[in-house]
């Protein structure tokens, strides 16, 4: 709603002091103000403004289409007090009602949109006469917070309710906006007619919309059992398995290191791992952590939408908003040699190929263990073939003779 009268107001501003009053005159709303200019003049005028009423607060808005602003006094005093304002203020008050008296203040009248006017968006690839951008009126409806126009679009049959809704030759940015002369050319009852097709639309889409959150229902409760059987890894457990599961899966690689880290607006993470080559396939596998990408075209962070969650060895892992995967050359780890038997005949010992630098001897050692100490064996219990003495190769035919074989 317009607000038709505001008390005179006198404060003091960033720039002085400063009188303001709300008027209404034939349903144009004007803003009074005196105010000192920079060049040291003390100003008063009225400008046409929309000044509008909105939930606990009010709402003005200047339009650069409307009539100039209406100049009442321009004096020039020695000194711009409180009083000095005050005093200028309401002379101009008594003025402009004066020029409301004569005639002087004629606002033109506004045209409004009507039943039967065609709305059209402006903007986002959208303008007069595009397609699904032709937008009936079949309904206004005045509220204390403004006019809301109920339209049916004439391609989709799309029902909406529009508000601020601008003539176009007031032009100004993107926005809805109406012609006069821009109108549905059917007749009372064909609108009729395109309103009960547009609600059986609206039924069937909405069923859809039904049906279609149905099945995303069904879906996410079969997911959230899938993934029930999984544990959650936290970020630590998550680094842990990604080092074993690179290590395992590209023998070709030496180390992993990773490092993650939390701040402001999200989280990261950084994997190096140490190769001959490069390796496509790792790259992949680290830069697949990352739940989305950063869209430089609209300055925003874009989530994946359809990003499943990574499982490895039963673990549900942590996914980061920027993961890099870094690539430094190392050779390739020597490869292991799989334990076999020299000599299976020795009594109660065997000797074996441990590694392509080893032997092991293995068996019932303990008579000869201070020989065997003695040639420089070390004795471990953790070999991969069971306790035994290990030797390396060049003390292979020493460790024969001395078991006889």
């Amino acid at each position: 709603m317009k607000i038709t009268e505001q008390k005179a107001r006198i404060y003091k501003a960033s720039h002085g002091w400063r009188g303001e009053s709300t008027t209404t005159v034939k349903n144009q709303t004007y803003e009074i103000s005196t105010f000192k200019t920079y060049s040291g003049y003390l100003f008063s005028h009225a400008m046409p403004v929309n000044k509008t009423a909105t939930e606990g607060a009010v709402i003005t808005s200047f339009s650069m289409f409307d009539p100039k602003a209406v100049d009442l006094l321009k004096t020039k005093p020695a000194k711009v007090t409180e009083a000095v304002v005050k005093d200028q203020h309401y002379k101009a008050l008594f003025l402009f009602d004066e020029m409301v008296s004569r005639g002087d203040i004629q606002p033109q009248a506004k045209k409004e949109p009507q039943i039967g006017n065609i709305l059209f968006l402006d903007g986002y690839g959208k303008t007069k006469g595009s397609e699904d951008n032709k937008h009936v009126i079949y309904k206004v409806e005045n509220t204390d917070y403004g006019v809301k126009y109920y339209t049916v679009e004439l391609d989709s049959l799309l029902l909406s309710v529009k508000d601020h809704v601008k003539p176009w030759s007031e032009k100004f940015g993107i926005g809805i906006y109406f012609e006069p002369d821009y109108c549905y050319t059917g007749s009372d009852e064909d609108l009729q007619n395109l309103l009960i097709d547009a609600h059986k639309e609206s039924k069937v889409r909405q069923a859809e919309k039904e049906e279609a959150a149905r099945i995303v229902a069904i879906e996410r409760e079969k997911k959230e059992k899938y993934l029930s059987q999984f544990v959650k890894a936290d970020r630590r457990k998550t680094t842990s398995i990604i080092k074993s599961h690179i290590l395992k899966t590209w023998p070709v690689v030496s180390k992993v290191e990773v490092k993650s880290d939390v701040f402001s607006m999200g989280t990261s993470i950084d994997v190096s791992y140490y190769a001959p080559e490069e390796i496509e396939a790792v790259n992949d596998f680290i830069e697949g952590f990352q739940y989305g990408h950063f869209n430089g075209m609209e300055d925003i962070y874009e989530s994946y939408k359809d990003m499943d969650e990574i499982i490895i060895d039963g673990h549900i892992l942590v996914t980061y908003k920027y993961a890099f995967a870094h690539y430094h050359f190392a050779p390739a780890p020597e490869p292991v040699v799989k334990a076999e038997a020299i000599k299976a005949d020795a009594g109660d010992v065997e000797i074996i190929n441990y590694s392509e630098r080893a032997i092991a001897v293995i068996g019932n050692t303990k008579p000869i263990k201070e020989d065997l100490k003695a040639l420089g064996g070390r004795f471990n219990f953790r070999l991969t073939c069971g306790p035994g003495w290990i030797f390396p190769k060049s003390k292979e035919s020493d460790v024969k003779n001395l078991i006889g074989l």
